[in-house]
């Protein structure tokens, strides 16, 4: 929004065309009224701080899990020896020769604390501050060129390191199929196929679960037979095949099944996916449109100065 002719609140007495000004300088439109436009000195800055501050947030969490996954107790990813050079991506321990340190992840985390800060700082600058033109909200400009320069060297950091990830899919499999997280989908599958009440159904598998867990065995380490034993053993028929319960404990297949909009199933995902790029290449767009409207602004207000000279 155009502030041109605003003052330092209520307007001018000249005939300045607020529209026309607002389009020299690049804007799409004028402050509906002076003392919106003063009152908001600062407002902009501290908006799109709190959108960097979300981006530090989501960054933060994504460099946490790949923090976790990376432990050797995890061991799901790792990453290359092709991401030591990538901006110190990684370093060597200084008394462990084995260890590789995902610092980018680590630091990641930090860039997040400082955005949150930017964001913080800006808005105490305005906290505060009466109606009209006040020096103090020049000092936004410091916070949003801090939190950008931030911004960038988060992206910048994470898009390096994340081609350098190496995923140990078996090991991932592995541990879902182990784990007793498709006893859930085990519990859904027979309400659905048996037209026994879930309620009956989620003791049933609990407490064959609890079973299975205190004898120290693996949940992929359980069969079907075992299942109608002890459903038999608490006076249920389970009509259930082999191959039914081979589904329903299977994790690539119980990822297919979840098939409404945004779920996991994947084509779902790819749907998905080709929604963020729309996204991604409209907002581009814009973007683009908006530089080029403001530097031609520019150029015309620069060749209108040496006119007038």
């Amino acid at each position: 929004a155009g502030p041109g002719g605003a003052a330092e609140r209520c307007g001018s007495a000249g005939t300045l065309p607020r529209a026309r000004t607002a389009r020299a300088g690049g804007g799409a439109r004028v402050a509906p009224t002076p003392a919106a436009a003063v009152g908001s000195r600062g407002e902009c800055e501290a908006e799109v701080l709190g959108v960097l501050a979300f981006l530090g947030l989501h960054v933060s969490k994504l460099a946490q899990d790949l923090l976790l996954f990376t432990t050797y107790e995890y061991r799901y990813l790792s990453l290359s020896e092709a991401a030591a050079p990538r901006k110190g991506a990684v370093t060597g321990s200084s008394i462990m020769p084995q260890k590789k340190n995902p610092d980018v992840f680590e630091l990641l985390r930090a860039i997040a604390s400082k955005l949150y800060a930017r964001h913080f700082e800006a808005l105490e600058v305005l906290k505060g501050l009466p109606l009209g033109y006040n020096r103090d909200s020049r000092e936004t400009k410091e916070s949003i060129a801090a939190g950008l320069d931030l911004a960038f060297e988060a992206l910048d950091q994470l898009t390096s390191a994340l081609p350098c990830l190496v995923v140990d899919e078996a090991r991932m499999l592995a541990a879902v199929r182990g784990n007793f997280s498709m006893a859930t989908d085990l519990a859904d599958g027979l309400a659905q196929r048996t037209g026994l009440p879930y309620r009956q159904v989620y003791h049933l598998v609990g407490d064959w679960v609890k079973e299975a867990i205190a004898a120290g065995r693996t949940f992929d380490a359980l069969t079907r037979d075992e299942l109608v034993a002890f459903a038999a053993s608490r006076d249920l028929s389970l009509d259930l095949d082999a191959a039914t319960y081979a589904s329903l404990v299977e994790p690539l297949e119980a990822i297919a099944r979840r098939d409404t909009v945004g779920s996991p199933a994947p084509h779902r995902t790819a749907e998905a996916m080709t929604h963020l790029r729309t996204t991604l290449r409209t907002r581009t767009a814009w973007r683009e449109e908006l530089h080029a409207r403001i530097e031609t602004a520019r150029r015309g207000l620069e060749e209108r100065m040496e006119s007038a000279c």
